[in-house]
């Protein structure tokens, strides 16, 4: 992906300046030292990859039903991301003999870090680590090349193992039928699973997500996104957070950084050039007693909901605050800020004279001011206006994306 440049010049608009638009996402990205292979402690010299099997752990299922009920009844307590729960979850429903009979998952009791120029193998397929393209707080993403189809793929690699992450990614398979959504959300297509931790194989993108795209935009062109390509995107994004919903699962860390371009945009296919990643702390709400809100407190800075900052309970509230946040970073270049005035909560970012004011008004409006758990906005109405807004003025949006699709590629 494009390195995140350091441009002062936030829009040639003089509605569109000052500092309560919030913090800027073009900031220069730290650049990494030279790749060091990590060094586990298991993987010691004694350590024989021939003797590697897969160390299946002693359930105590009474323990766990007894676990799983006093935590999701419990009405003060109740932590949807306790890893404990979610391993509670998994084993409940023997999620380890699952995939233990797929043939896209390999098991084995030690997984090796990976590091440039090595080769794993899951089942009889051979992948060539090429490099490390991400690190964050819980794991390490290297793009690698799949040696029997010519491919090219992201490793994502974590210790401990993320099982949670792959059981989401399995189930969204399972649960959504919409061949033209699916490409819209990350599919874990195979696995390494060890005791230590885990390898899980995704789609990789040549552009990056949405920030280190909003980078290059603002490097080609020395502006923001354009408007009406946010506005494409965000209808796109809608569509795949409608369908995430409609199975039952808050993705719950929703923000730029988690929609990877996987392609230009064709306004003549209805299969989205983004997709949504990283479901490692998301709630699959099937697995909890009908009717369950949250009270748990997320704080990370720019992408707190409303109802935990107004410690109210929530449910998909925090997907639709991130969606919110994700087009603000497209339209503004800065990260979403909001306020209250005496009815509602909007955005603090004042609007440029050109932008679609009331549209966006309606749209934000919306997205963060949502009555209870009970009445969510109708994400398909949000969508319906946006189209309606881009088909009108169909033959300027063929332009900007040309545009679009030319930096993209210029990179």
């Amino acid at each position: 992906p494009p390195a995140i440049i350091n441009l002062d010049d936030d829009d040639d608009d003089d509605d569109n300046n000052g500092d309560d638009l919030g913090k800027s996402i073009y900031i220069a990205k730290a650049v990494s030292p030279v790749e060091v292979r990590p060094q586990w402690e298991e993987i010691d010299e004694y350590f024989n990859p021939a003797n590697n099997e897969y160390m299946k752990k002693e359930v105590d299922l009474d323990g766990t039903m007894q676990f799983i009920y006093q935590q999701t009844n419990s009405e003060t307590d109740l932590d949807p991301f306790d890893p404990k729960l979610q391993e509670a979850f998994l084993e409940k429903m023997d999620f380890m003999s699952y995939i233990e009979e797929l043939g896209t998952c390999c098991m084995v009791n030690k997984v090796q870090p990976l590091a440039k120029g090595m080769i794993e193998t899951v089942n009889d397929v051979k992948f060539s680590v090429t490099k490390k393209i991400g690190e964050g707080t819980f794991g390490t993403v290297y793009s690698a090349k799949n040696l029997n189809t010519g491919e090219q793929v992201a490793m994502k690699q974590e210790r401990p193992a993320n099982l949670w992450e792959y059981y989401i990614c399995l189930e969204l398979r399972a649960r959504i039928n919409h061949d033209e959504i699916l490409p819209g959300l990350m599919s874990v297509d195979y696995a390494i699973v060890g005791n230590n931790a885990s390898v899980l194989v995704s789609q990789f993108s040549r552009f990056g997500n949405i920030l280190d795209v909003a980078n290059l935009i603002k490097r080609v062109t020395t502006k923001n996104i354009d408007e009406f390509i946010a506005m494409i995107i965000t209808t796109q994004i809608l569509s795949i957070i409608d369908h995430l919903h409609s199975c039952m699962i808050i993705h719950a860390d929703i923000k730029p950084d988690n929609f990877l371009l996987m392609s230009p945009i064709n306004m003549q296919s209805n299969i989205p050039c983004v997709q949504l990643i990283d479901f490692g702390v998301s709630i699959d709400l099937k697995l909890f007693p009908k009717g369950t809100t949250f009270k748990k407190i997320v704080t990370t800075e720019c992408f707190t909901c409303i109802e935990m900052l107004e410690r109210r309970p929530w449910t998909y509230q925090p997907d639709l605050y991130g969606v919110a946040g994700t087009t603000h970073v497209m339209l503004f270049g800065k990260y979403m800020e909001v306020q209250k005035d005496i009815i509602n909560w909007n955005i603090k970012a004042r609007m440029p004279r050109y932008f679609r004011k009331s549209m966006w008004d309606n749209y934000f409006v919306t997205m963060l001011n949502v009555r209870d758990c009970n009445e969510m906005p109708n994400l398909q109405t949000l969508r319906g206006m946006l189209l309606a807004e881009i088909e009108e003025n169909d033959k300027y949006i063929r332009d900007k994306v040309n545009e679009f699709n030319q930096a993209l590629l210029s990179a």
